[in-house]
C-alpha cells in the first residue's frame, strides 16, 4: 500500500495514493478518517486494519503534507561509495546527524531559500520509515521494525556549513601522565541541513511489503528538465538493515521516525554534474526526485530576499 497525508479543504486525512494518481481516504472503522499516520503508528496500528472510505474527486482541492511528522530524522552522512576517492579519513561505521522535523515540507510545497544561504544543493535520498520501537536491534531483525519507504530531499547549504565550521586545539591526556595538543575540525548541521523547508518528504510512504530490495533501487534527480543525478541505492556503503541496527544501538528509534540513507551521486544514466555544482538558487524552478518503486517527489524553488 502507498499511504500519504493530505489536507482536504483545511482538514488533514490519511489517503491511499495509487500510482495512477487516484486518492482514497483511509479509515479504521469505515466511517472516521485517520488524520495522523504518526499517531496511527504510535498506537500500534496495522496497515491491514485500514479501509478505503471514498475516492477523492479531481475537483476537490488537495494539498500534500509530509506523510508523517517524525520525532526525529536520522540522516546518514557520506554513505555512498562514490565518495571513496575523496575520502581522507572517516569511521568504519555509519555516521549520522539529526535533521529537524520542522524542516519538512510535502510534495508540491515550496523550498524557500535566501541568497544569504549561498550555494545550496539537493540530496536525493531513500527514507526508511520506522514502524515500531527499535532499541539495540540486530541487523538480522532490523527490517522487521520498518514500516515502509519514502523519498527525502536532504537540502544542504554549503555556505552555512562553512560558516558553522570550527577548527581548534585542546589538550588531551597523552597516556603518560602529561597532556598533548590535539587539533580538531568539526561542523554542526543545525542550520545547513535543518533550516525550514530543507527536508521535502513524500509524496507517499510505500509499505515494506511492496519493496523487495531497498538496497537496489534506481534514484534520479532533475533540476527543472535537466537530469543531474542518476544512481542506485546499491551504491550505499551501509545498507538499510545495517543503518537501522547501528542507530538503534545509541538512539532508540520510535514509530514514525525517519532514517534517511544518504545522497545519490551523479553516475549512470547520462547524469554527470558534480553535487557541488547543483545550486538551487541558480534560476531553478523546481527539483524532482524519483526512486524506483517508491514514487516521484517534486517541489518548486522560491528565493526570498
Amino acid at each position: 500500500m502507498r499511504v500519504a497525508s493530505v489536507e482536504l479543504n483545511g482538514t488533514s486525512a490519511l489517503v491511499e495514493a495509487a500510482l495512477d494518481g487516484t486518492l482514497r481516504v483511509l479509515t479504521l472503522d469505515g466511517v472516521s478518517p485517520v488524520t495522523s499516520l504518526t499517531h496511527f503508528l504510535q498506537s500500534g496500528g496495522a496497515v491491514d486494519s485500514l479501509e478505503t472510505l471514498r475516492e477523492i474527486p479531481p475537483s476537490e482541492r488537495v494539498r500534500w503534507l509530509p506523510p508523517l511528522v517524525p520525532g526525529k530524522i536520522c540522516a546518514v552522512a557520506i554513505n555512498n561509495r562514490s565518495f571513496d576517492g575523496a575520502r581522507i579519513s572517516g569511521p568504519d561505521h555509519p555516521a549520522f546527524f539529526l535533521k529537524s522535523p520542522t524542516s519538512l515540507v510535502g510534495h508540491g510545497e515550496a523550498v524557500i531559500l535566501r541568497e544569504s544561504y549561498g550555494l545550496t544543493h539537493p540530496e536525493p535520498e531513500l527514507a526508511v520509515i520506522i514502524g515500531k520501537q527499535a532499541r539495540r536491534v540486530s541487523e538480522e531483525d532490523a527490517m522487521s521494525f520498518v514500516f515502509g519507504y519514502s523519498i527525502l530531499n536532504d537540502i544542504t547549504s554549503v555556505r552555512m556549513r562553512n560558516e558553522d565550521h570550527f577548527n581548534f586545539r585542546f589538550e588531551m591526556p597523552d597516556g603518560a601522565g602529561g597532556f598533548t595538543n590535539v587539533e580538531q575540525h568539526t561542523s554542526y548541521a543545525g542550520r545547513y541541513k535543518g533550516a525550514d523547508t530543507f527536508g521535502p518528504l513524500g509524496p507517499a510512504i510505500v509499505t515494506r511489503d511492496e519493496i523487495s530490495d531497498p538496497d537496489d533501487l534506481g534514484v534520479r534527480c532533475w533540476l527543472d528538465d535537466e537530469l543531474v543525478q542518476s544512481d542506485r541505492t546499491s551504491s550505499y556503503r551501509y545498507k538499510a538493515a545495517q543503518v537501522v541496527s547501528f542507530i538503534s544501538q545509541f538512539d532508540t528509534l520510535l514509530p514514525g521516525d525517519v532514517v534517511s540513507m544518504g545522497t545519490a551521486v551523479s553516475g549512470a544514466g547520462g547524469a554527470s554534474r558534480p553535487l557541488s555544482s547543483l545550486d538551487l538558487r541558480a534560476g531553478v524552478g523546481s527539483v524532482t526526485i524519483e526512486i524506483e518503486g517508491v514514487g516521484t517527489l517534486r517541489n518548486p524553488v522560491t528565493i526570498e530576499v
